[in-house]
């Protein structure tokens, strides 16, 4: 994503609080997780070269990934920053 830090955490955040319950969030180390009822998910954001945001989503459920649970929450993110 092209925006700011910040306005990207807060964004992924309010996503996860929509959807569920937020269990643990680090700012400084860009790390949210969050229990849906889908499943567990954790965010991730790195700064890349270039000033971009690079946002990481995963989620499972009993250990097994659940892939469009993750990119369901990234769509959110994604239509929220447009």
């Amino acid at each position: 994503f092209q925006s700011g830090y910040d306005r990207v955490y807060e964004t992924a955040l309010a996503v996860l609080k929509k959807a569920g319950t937020i269990k643990k969030e680090d700012r400084a180390g860009g790390v949210i997780t969050a229990d849906l009822p889908e499943a567990g998910v954790t965010a991730v954001l790195e700064r890349s070269p270039g000033g971009k945001i690079k946002v990481t989503v995963s989620a499972r459920k009993m250990m097994l990934p659940k892939p469009e649970v993750a990119g369901g929450v990234l769509y959110q993110i994604t239509q929220r920053l447009k």
